[in-house]
């Protein structure tokens, strides 16, 4: 899979982590914003990592991606203001790993399964 695909995954799970979060605390969608952008700008920077724009769909790139985003996406929230409940760098550690590393495990699985396909009999 080539970079920006992949960017644009990370991007959609990282959203909808956002609004999971939000929906399941009854939040006023109003704040989405602000509240999903620490994390966009954390998955940004995990994104400057050579491993990751090189094999995306990899699960060293996951590995990479997943912890940068969650403590990232945490620290500038909080730095911005934003509150951070006990639980919540759990959940989101946990959450996070769920979509991000969960995306590129099926996307390998298929490429596996693409590549068998394409093998001369």
């Amino acid at each position: 899979m080539k970079p920006l695909p992949a960017l644009l995954i990370d991007g959609a799970a990282t959203c909808a982590f956002m609004a999971i979060g939000m929906a399941s605390h009854a939040h006023s969608y109003a704040d989405y914003p602000a509240r999903v952008a620490p994390f966009l700008l954390a998955l940004g920077a995990a994104w400057l990592v050579p491993k990751v724009r090189r094999s995306p769909i990899s699960l060293q790139a996951g590995l990479i991606v997943w912890p940068i985003t969650t403590v990232g996406g945490l620290i500038v929230r909080k730095a911005t203001g934003g509150g951070i409940s006990g639980a919540m760098p759990i959940i989101s550690a946990v959450t996070l790993a769920i979509l991000l590393l969960g995306w590129r495990a099926i996307a390998r699985k298929r490429a596996r399964a693409n590549a068998v396909k394409s093998e001369p009999n």
